[in-house]
């Protein structure tokens, strides 16, 4: 087996980068110290057992008063090309199902809360969009992966957990079971 030196220096930078990108994943997803939960603007809040969303764009509700039998939430990001690939199905469920009581929660992972809102000007959702924080990976755990999906029942319990991209018809199968 003849190695040569560009095979050596291909294997190298490789290596480097499979370092530095498990690095900024753990450090973008599982680093505490980015949530101060006393300054968090659009998030899930748990004071006094509230689970209060405070979309980027639309009124703030608790999820506790939500009275749909299955909620989604959808963790995702503006830079996730599969989350792009994903949103329309969601924005299709949310159109078939809304008076069967599907709710959608897109929950953001981007780092800034404008960038998102130019994205949902420029990419309408009808489904209630919040930024990640403290709060909301209190109840969902961290989240490794992304998209993320969480399918919940009426009384919020995780059906499903589904991690990277699924197909419309995966999501609806586990929505409809719990309809």
């Amino acid at each position: 087996m003849n190695i040569t030196s560009s095979k050596v220096v291909n294997i190298l930078l490789i290596v480097l980068l499979s370092v530095s990108s498990t690095a900024f994943i753990y450090l973008s997803f599982f680093s505490d110290n980015k949530a101060n939960p006393t300054s968090v603007s659009s998030d899930i809040s748990v004071a006094n057992k509230a689970l209060m969303i405070n979309p980027i764009i639309g009124d703030p509700f608790d999820l506790n008063e939500v009275t749909s039998k299955v909620i989604v939430v959808n963790f995702w990001a503006t830079w996730c090309g599969p989350c792009l690939i994903e949103i329309p199905a969601l924005i299709s469920l949310k159109n078939t199902y809304a008076s069967d009581d599907l709710q959608i929660i897109g929950v953001s992972m981007d780092d800034s809360e404008s960038t998102v809102k130019r994205f949902s000007q420029k990419n309408p959702f009808n489904y209630p969009i919040t930024m990640q924080s403290y709060f909301i990976r209190k109840k969902f755990g961290n989240i490794a992966a992304i998209p993320t999906t969480f399918v919940l029942d009426e009384n919020l319990n995780i059906i499903k957990k589904f991690q990277g991209y699924h197909q419309k018809s995966t999501l609806e199968s586990v929505i409809l079971s719990i309809l």
